[in-house]
């Protein structure tokens, strides 16, 4: 069973995000703004990439919102690399102009490039959710619950393993890690909703050791849920 959300092709890493419904648009079904519309999937793709030990260097988008949210999204994009303490990525793609869309639409590929401090070690057990699972306009209304740019790359910089939480919630992503796929949402313990979908990746397992527990509680603060599971043989 996969447990990253993205593509080797050498050393490269390549890592994705859609959004359709959201934005300006009068038959949106979540409105938000173009730039936080973007924000938001950039950092799903940007978190898939640097999770899996990618150095961001550019971003691939497909705009079917037309010509004139092209640069909104860019600010979005922007605003993520502010957020993470990175240099400006170079951005390239196209825009739907032929046919107007009722509806908002966009795609974003990031590609990285792999370093030499990935950590992928699951020799433990310990697992915590950093972050609530959020989704659709909790996404605006609770950005206090939802685990930030600069802290993840935090993580990733401290040699944590973390894996993003998408749309499928918190239980697909632990069935990935214990390699079980029969795993139930009744053997996790956890304060969190373990189906709930995670949407923009507003939250994130981390797998850690024993003697790193606390550092990560502390580095999370409120943001930390600590997770139990239980043995198939209790």
């Amino acid at each position: 069973m996969k447990m990253r959300d993205s593509l080797h092709l050498g050393n490269l890493v390549i890592a994705c995000d859609n959004s359709g419904a959201v934005g300006i648009k009068s038959d949106d079904i979540v409105y938000a703004p173009n730039t936080i519309t973007a924000y938001y999937s950039f950092r799903v793709a940007v978190m898939e990439c640097m999770a899996d030990g990618g150095v961001p260097e550019a971003v691939i988008m497909q705009n079917f919102s037309g010509e004139e949210a092209w640069s909104e999204y860019c600010d979005g994009i922007l605003m993520g690399t502010r957020e993470l303490g990175i240099n400006p990525l170079q951005i390239t793609g196209s825009s739907e102009s032929n046919f107007p869309l009722k509806q908002s639409g966009l795609g974003l590929t990031v590609l990285g490039r792999r370093n030499d401090i990935h950590n992928n070690n699951l020799a433990t057990n310990h697992f915590a959710v950093i972050g609530m699972p959020l989704v659709g306009s909790e996404v605006l209304t609770k950005p206090i619950d939802i685990l930030p740019l600069s802290l993840f790359k935090r993580l990733i910089v401290d040699r944590f393993d973390v894996y993003p939480v998408g749309s499928k919630g918190i239980l697909h992503k632990l069935k990935q890690l214990t390699h079980n796929s029969t795993l139930s949402a009744e053997k996790v313990k956890c304060s969190l909703d373990v189906n709930k979908s995670a949407g923009p990746a507003t939250c994130a397992v981390v797998a850690f050791d024993k003697c790193s527990g606390e550092k990560l509680k502390e580095l999370a603060g409120h943001l930390f849920h600590h997770v139990d599971i239980a043995n198939d043989h209790n």
